[in-house]
């Protein structure tokens, strides 16, 4: 039996198509591609419902200018702490790899620092 069948009858109905096929149909990025592919649009549609709502609030009432400089408050703290968490993070992973010696492990590592950086930062961002 070939290691592309999947069918398991050793005909070839069941083959994949190529390395294209092994690649992309590997469950862990078929389920990272639903995740990206059902997440972002959800997240994005969320946060523009929840600043659209404030806003129309905040124009309601004629403080539409309160809402952009409490909008950029928000931006501008997510970006500093988010970014020296980052920075945190990743030098923190420099150190272990080195004294480890795995360097097959930075590319997640420095992936896994950026969301660690995102989520002390969003965690951190007043409400």
């Amino acid at each position: 039996m070939d290691s592309d069948d999947i069918g398991g009858d050793g005909g070839g109905a069941g083959r994949r198509s190529g390395a294209l096929g092994r690649r992309i149909l590997r469950p862990r990025r078929r389920a990272a591609i639903v995740v990206v592919a059902v997440g972002a649009p959800s997240a994005a549609a969320v946060l523009g419902s929840r600043l659209l709502t404030d806003f129309w609030w905040f124009a309601q009432a004629g403080h539409a200018g309160v809402f952009w400089r409490i909008l950029v408050l928000k931006t501008e703290i997510l970006a500093v702490v988010g970014t020296s968490a980052t920075l945190w993070f990743a030098a923190t992973l420099l150190a272990a790899l080195r004294r480890a010696a795995m360097p097959r492990f930075a590319g997640s590592g420095a992936g896994a620092c950026v969301a660690l950086g995102c989520l002390v930062a969003v965690h951190v961002m007043p409400q």
